[in-house]
């Protein structure tokens, strides 16, 4: 097989090239059926013998069931199929049409010959590409009713018999040439797309190898990281140093710097595994941009930029936390990059959309650059990979989202600085929905939460949270501990649950919650806690129906969901 790449099998070589050939004759054999027959005995009726009408399509159904028999064999039951069977109908076809010079060819006038020639030559022509997937096949569909022909002008008495017969041999040699030659690239052209789908399954899996090791390293980062929250808040509400707040404020910045960092995978790995939720509502687009703008405000004063707003006061049609995330990755992208100038965000009315632009007057992203600066892990100026500069994610997020929303993004770029600009629908203000925000200060004594982590750094965490909330809790390492516990302990019973998604055993904290519902003979409210970020993993966990937060999340993320769905309790 001099032809097809040694990295391709024998057997996967010809499995394709029979599957292909079988697909692509399949409508010239019903072609032939049901027109180049028929058109046969309409043209040369007036020389046909007698009965030859109920010969030849006597023949032509004996055809069409036979071609029916193998396509139904290759359809229904694939795996019987094989070359030997997959022929017959085209040697079939071969015999069938090597007949119609004795059967309509009951002359000695040359002219119904050369006719019966230029049909044979023109039904091959336009057969023979597909059949030159196998050039074996090439020869007998070329040879057998030509041969047919030869034989009938040698027992005729035409003029130029032999002159018919000699071009005959002639037209044969050349046509099988050229399928030949078409044979050689058709198969150079099986060898290629099999090399394709075979690279594009190494990609994927090159693809499925990167997502499982960001996941795993994520979710291993993300455990003790958790902790470190947790154990942070504790502490700062048991300081009574004032010297120490600004250690506090400092380890607290650089906490929310790693755990941005793992967002940021995890955005990722939720548009992977399109788990991303939206739900659009009306709203102000002036209250989110000053809250953003307030959040960028320190690392704008600390690098003197300043700031430039003019936004309409419009409201739009859309999902506030996605649309917030977009705009934040634009700002935080802008104020990374620009050293010295302004960062600007406009926003004004187009119709029925609101473009919004955030500019800046940074170092410009170059215009071969100006497309895959949406690329994952693409970076520009940062070949140090100065982990505060991002993991190049950003922008991807960006792409992604708007591609999700239907929004447009477009960047227009140069040396003085670069222009993002989105258009979102317009919204109305007379539709907006009015939020009552949770309250989630003070004690929380009526709370008595049950934890479930096999991670004792989390444990201990929660443990401390909890306590200097004054609430009761219990932690346990698995579902069986804390069913063991709650049997024996049956004085003590939690109206809250809280557990990681991965256990030990291959459980999940779906499966966890349902065991202890069990125990409890009924529902309390559950909050599932994860640092996975491989797309399988996060589908299941949002299958599971129960509320799921990804980790590193704050202590007020779970207040908030106490103070949501533990309100009876709340005094």
């Amino acid at each position: 097989m001099s032809s097809v790449d040694k990295s391709i099998s024998q057997v996967e070589f010809e499995e394709h090239r029979l599957d292909t050939f079988m697909k692509e004759s399949f409508p010239h054999y019903l072609g032939a059926i049901f027109v180049a027959t028929p058109f046969y005995a309409f043209i040369l009726h007036t020389s046909a013998i007698d009965n030859a009408y109920l010969i030849w399509f006597s023949f032509d159904l004996i055809f069409l069931i036979t071609t029916l028999v193998v396509y139904y064999i290759f359809f229904k039951k694939n795996e019987l199929i094989t070359l030997k069977i997959a022929v017959i109908p085209i040697v079939y076809f071969s015999f069938f049409i090597a007949l119609s010079p004795w059967l309509f060819l009951n002359t000695d006038q040359s002219i119904y010959y050369f006719t019966l020639l230029v049909m044979q030559l023109a039904l091959i022509a336009n057969t023979a590409y597909v059949f030159s997937y196998y050039l074996k096949l090439i020869a007998i569909l070329l040879g057998v009713p030509l041969t047919s022909l030869m034989i009938k002008i040698s027992y005729s008495n035409i003029e130029d018999g032999l002159m018919l017969q000699i071009g005959i041999c002639m037209t044969a040699l050349s046509a099988f040439a050229f399928y030949s030659h078409i044979s050689k690239k058709l198969l150079e052209t099986i060898s290629l797309q099999l090399e394709n789908v075979q690279s594009r399954i190494e990609a994927e899996q090159a693809n499925q190898s990167k997502t499982k090791f960001l996941a795993a390293a994520s979710h291993d980062i993300r455990q003790p990281l958790q902790a470190v929250i947790f154990f942070l808040e504790t502490l700062k509400s048991r300081n009574r140093e004032p010297e120490d707040d600004v250690i506090y404020q400092r380890l607290q910045s650089s906490v929310d710097n790693i755990s941005a960092l793992l967002n940021d995978l995890l955005d990722i790995s939720k548009l992977d595994a399109d788990s991303v939720n939206s739900k659009n509502e009306h709203f102000s687009l002036v209250k989110l941009c000053e809250r953003l703008l307030n959040d960028i405000h320190p690392f704008v004063e600390k690098k003197s930029l300043s700031i430039d707003k003019n936004i309409d006061e419009s409201y739009v049609y859309a999902d506030e936390i996605l649309l917030e995330r977009v705009l934040k990755n634009l700002l935080s992208n802008a104020v990374r990059y620009t050293d010295r100038g302004t960062i600007s965000i406009y926003a004004k009315k187009q119709s029925n959309k609101v473009l919004i632009q955030v500019k800046d007057t940074g170092i410009g992203i170059p215009e071969n650059e100006q497309q895959s600066v949406f690329d994952e892990f693409h970076q520009l100026h940062n070949p140090e990979r100065d982990s505060n500069n991002g993991l190049g994610l950003g922008l991807a997020i960006v792409k992604r989202l708007c591609d999700f929303q239907h929004w447009t993004l477009s960047l227009s770029s140069d040396s003085s600085g670069s222009c993002f600009s989105i258009e979102v629908p317009l919204g109305y203000e007379d539709q907006v929905i009015k939020k009552t925000q949770p309250v989630s200060t003070g004690k929380l004594e009526s709370i008595r939460a049950l934890i479930i982590d096999d991670d004792e750094a989390i444990c201990h965490s929660l443990v401390a949270l909890f306590e200097n909330w004054g609430s009761e809790v219990k932690a346990f390492d698995s579902a069986m501990a804390a069913e063991d516990y709650l049997l024996t302990h049956t004085e003590w019973r939690p109206n809250l649950l809280i557990s990681d998604y991965r256990l030990r055993e291959h459980k999940t904290g779906a499966q966890a919650a349902q065991q202890i519902h069990n125990v409890l003979n009924e529902k309390i409210p559950v909050l599932i806690i994860t640092g996975d970020t491989d797309p399988a993993r996060i589908k299941e966990a949002k299958a599971s129906g129960f509320t799921v937060i990804h980790k590193p999340i704050k202590p007020v993320t779970i207040r908030t969901f106490i103070v949501q769905r533990c309100k009876h309790l709340i005094r």
